[in-house]
């Protein structure tokens, strides 16, 4: 008799509920959808940087145009630096395609299945710990190679350079 008023009390309870669940099934399903914790796929980084490439190989009229992704623009001769322009984002943008892409590598190739070696199981948990590793592994090469390049150009003297750049443009610019 218990079970059957359990079971009662269960029906009745999940009857009120029932109209919703079709609903409730369908935000789950877009929900996992929005919520996909998968991380994304490596090709599309490699498509669109061998497609960039090929172009500014077969159609040497498009090199004006591609040759700003691989090298920055404006150089000055008579500093020998750098200075700032538009096309400047198209380098960083080609930049930015790159890292995703090695993110995107390194995460399906190497993190992912040594989170399985791991004894992981979810694939959240897998996730997390491959989005975890990535953080160290880029924060550990962009800061060590920050301070190599510290040591060997010397921060005094570029950031020396850099202030008598932005000195001439002001004393320019009063005048």
């Amino acid at each position: 008799m218990a079970g059957r008023a359990s079971d009662w009390y269960a029906q009745s309870f999940y009857h009120h509920r029932r109209p919703y669940a079709s609903r409730w099934k369908q935000a789950s399903h877009i929900k996992d959808t929005l919520t996909n914790t998968s991380p994304p796929p490596p090709g599309l980084s490699l498509n669109l940087l061998i497609l960039h490439a090929l172009a500014h190989i077969f159609f040497p009229r498009l090199r004006t145009r591609t040759r700003a992704f691989f090298r920055l623009s404006y150089y000055d001769t008579d500093a020998s630096a750098y200075r700032r322009g538009q096309d400047d984002l198209y380098f960083v943008a080609y930049w930015t395609v790159i890292f995703t892409g090695l993110r995107a590598g390194v995460m399906a190739y190497v993190l992912l299945p040594w989170a399985q070696r791991a004894g992981l199981r979810t694939n959240k948990a897998k996730t997390r710990f491959a989005e975890q590793a990535w953080l160290l592994i880029y924060d550990s090469c962009s800061s060590g190679l920050g301070l190599v390049s510290a040591f060997l150009v010397g921060c005094g003297a570029r950031g020396k350079s850099w202030r008598q750049a932005e000195d001439g443009n002001e004393e320019e610019e009063q005048a």
